[in-house]
């Protein structure tokens, strides 16, 4: 009876050695994950910073590209051509002025 409480507890004993080894695998394993998924996280992150900034370049040098063309040019000189005529056409001023009396139908056909 006695070797047998002795077996059982080495067996108790190696099951309990056993859970600790791997609880402590575990911890680990999950501490090498953690880790790896932060470094793919880092390296996600970093790529996305470098295609922001690519895109960014791209969209500043449109607006000069735009300009240099022969359409924005004539279109440019277009503008400025009709501002200068609306200018010295002196249209800055009121396009109606509403009479001093008001009058009904009937007294503006008898005049």
């Amino acid at each position: 009876h006695q070797k047998l409480d002795i077996v059982e507890k080495e067996a108790t004993r190696g099951s309990e050695i056993f859970k600790d080894c791997m609880d402590t695998l575990t911890t680990k394993v999950k501490g090498v994950l953690d880790e790896a998924t932060k470094t793919e996280l880092a390296n996600k992150s970093a790529e996305i910073s470098k295609e922001i900034g690519r895109t960014t370049s791209t969209v500043s040098e449109k607006p000069q590209e735009i300009e240099k063309t022969g359409a924005f040019k004539s279109i440019s000189e277009a503008t400025k051509a009709v501002k200068q005529e609306i200018d010295t056409t002196e249209m800055h001023g009121k396009l109606f002025a509403s009479p001093l009396k008001l009058r009904k139908r009937t007294e503006t056909s008898a005049v």
